[in-house]
């Protein structure tokens, strides 16, 4: 099986659903970074020796770790195609996981010709202005799943007021099944909505994201002030969160481009798993911007705000607001290319 394409999500939810299952046969689930063409034989030789029935994920094109460098080679994808061909005598079930879409020749590309098309599934990342019915018809497919209907109108009153992320969309059809099963009723009304999700706070997070982008102080202060006033039901948690992962997603562009001056925006959006819209628009001009030490620097102050509210410390939101002025006022960076 080949997991690609550019929506990080769909990539995800697939392997989380195949650890269930192999959480639920007792099979392993072993992750092997790309590159690792001795874990890869290692695995294989394990299954003909002994019984040691696992699911086997092979990355390709996702975020490095440090210190990795190795990259998959033809001998790889021939081992690969060879494990395919005799899969039925073998306790290894085999996922190649790869961040965009199929290139036209390498590692991944002979995979995917040895597996046939029929073995593939590929998503493409929504763009920005669809994001909101991405979400909305995700989740009234979530809702049908677990038994119960949600209308058109009531999953985009949900999406309006939670945000558009697929994973949070997970969770509210879950809060809604066990309502309607304790009520013995089938449908998702707008009262649920109202009772049971929480507003998202998206418009300041926007204007925090856009502030921090672009080094403006004044900026961060009114944004964060919104979010103090307690009207969003935001928290300093949450707030960081979805920081962290932004500014995460800059650090990886920056670090490519330092790497690699010469990458081209498509293979750099399928390295941060985005839409290449949303790379040209929203991550590479902060990437170049700061650098990836100025960066490195300002998500090390996000972590450590979000850890001090996890642990009770008081005025996280100043905490939070000392670490994103600190960055503001550390100059534009160094430009990665």
């Amino acid at each position: 099986m080949v997991l690609a394409g550019t929506d990080e999500f769909m990539r995800d939810r697939e392997l989380s659903r195949a650890r269930r299952a192999a959480t639920a046969t007792g099979r392993r689930f072993v992750r092997l970074s790309e590159g690792d063409g001795d874990g890869l034989r290692g695995a294989l030789s394990a299954s003909f020796i002994v019984a040691d029935p696992c699911i086997l994920v092979l990355e390709s094109g996702l975020p490095r770790r440090r210190g990795q460098t190795g990259s998959w080679t033809d001998d790889d994808a021939a081992v690969v195609a060879a494990h395919h061909r005799d899969d039925d005598a073998s306790d290894v079930a085999m996922v190649v996981v790869h961040a965009g879409d199929a290139p036209k020749d390498g590692f991944v590309r002979a995979v995917v010709d040895a597996v046939g098309k029929r073995r593939v599934l590929s998503w493409d990342a929504p763009k920005p202005w669809e994001a909101r019915d991405a979400a909305a018809k995700f989740l009234r497919t979530e809702v049908a799943r677990l038994g119960f209907t949600i209308p058109d109108d009531v999953a985009a009153l949900t999406v309006k007021l939670a945000g558009a992320d697929r994973w949070l969309m997970t969770q509210e059809a879950a809060k809604f099944a066990a309502l309607l099963r304790a009520d013995g009723r089938d449908t998702v009304t707008r009262a649920d909505v109202s009772a049971l999700v929480a507003p998202f706070a998206s418009e300041y997070r926007d204007d925090l994201v856009g502030a921090v982008a672009a080094g403006d102080a004044v900026g961060v202060v009114r944004a964060l002030s919104t979010a103090r006033s307690g009207g969003d039901g935001d928290s300093p948690v949450a707030a960081c969160g979805h920081l962290a992962r932004t500014v995460a997603r800059w650090l990886h562009a920056a670090s490519a481009l330092a790497a690699n001056p010469s990458v081209s925006d498509g293979d750099l959006a399928s390295r941060v798993g985005v839409n290449p819209f949303v790379l040209k628009n929203s991550i590479l001009p902060p990437a170049r911007r700061w650098g990836a030490s100025a960066l490195t620097r300002l998500l090390r102050g996000i972590v450590a705000a979000e850890r001090g509210a996890k642990q009770g410390r008081a005025n996280p939101w100043v905490s939070l607001e000392a670490a994103l002025i600190r960055h503001c006022g550390s100059g534009t960076g160094s430009a990665a290319r």
